[in-house]
């Protein structure tokens, strides 16, 4: 089984590609958080499905920071890590040796993974994703917690391999749609550009989750040099409060990320 969960839409499609490509049946693949009541209920979920499924293993995977927001009000920001956590508490220690959880996040400080790697079994980076890659990724990390053979299972590479075709450029990576891309750019430019002027510094919060889902988004474009300027563009937005010219700033971070697409 594949469970994932991420705030970003983009982000979601990404798992159910990248759970297809290491062998995971549709079927058996719950990509979650859409909205609040499945970022609430990500804990209560897994549990269910890990104890519907007692002889099968799991492959979890959480993104850090899930940002529930109501209109553009910011509601909450869950820590994945933290609902990991708190599953392998509560699960069975017969229950827990079935599944292998990882971190997933745009945050990738030694500190940080530090603290992935307490909460949970291990990290994986928001970066390119390479379809000959992806089992590379993952097959350590299997081994390791489960001294399993799996992946030698020819049947199984096979399925990976020829999942998700189209979902790859020319040079074998895993794409963001630059329609998706667009319309987190499109949400974004409401939340700064529509409404009392006045009332900017009060949707900030919003503003900022957003911007922070588009960094992690940019993350796993591969357009190095060009990416890089938009990701320290954002970071220097980071704050409390809403920054000074932000529209100006705002304005230029938009431009740069519709010339990548």
């Amino acid at each position: 089984w594949g469970i994932a969960i991420d705030d970003s839409k983009i982000q979601r499609k990404l798992m159910e590609r990248f759970l297809s490509l290491v062998g995971v049946d549709k079927s058996r693949c719950i990509v979650l958080g859409k909205n609040a009541e499945e970022i609430r209920g990500f804990i209560k979920t897994a549990i269910k499905c890990i104890e519907d499924h007692e002889n099968d293993q799991f492959l979890i995977i959480v993104d850090e920071n899930l940002d529930i927001t109501e209109g553009a009000t910011h509601q909450d920001t869950v820590s994945g890590s933290r609902c990991v956590e708190k599953m392998r508490e509560i699960l069975l220690p017969e229950d827990e040796r079935r599944i292998l959880t990882l971190v997933r996040s745009a945050n990738d400080s030694a500190k940080d993974i530090s603290l992935y790697k307490q909460r949970a079994h291990g990290f994986l980076p928001k970066a390119p994703i390479r379809r000959d890659r992806v089992l590379e990724m993952i097959a350590p990390l299997w081994i390791q917690r489960f001294s399993s053979s799996i992946w030698a299972d020819t049947r199984l590479s096979e399925t990976g391999n020829q999942s998700a075709g189209d979902s790859s450029d020319g040079n074998g990576d895993m794409q963001i749609s630059s329609s998706d891309l667009m319309q987190s750019l499109e949400l974004i430019d409401a939340l700064c550009t529509q409404g009392d002027p006045s009332a900017l510094p009060l949707r900030w919060p919003v503003i900022w989750d957003k911007l922070h889902l588009l960094k992690g988004d940019l993350k796993t474009m591969t357009d190095g040099v060009r990416v890089t300027a938009i990701l320290e563009a954002i970071d220097r937005l980071r704050g409390p409060d809403l920054p000074e010219d932000f529209i100006e700033r705002w304005n230029l971070i938009k431009s740069l990320v519709v010339s990548v697409l």
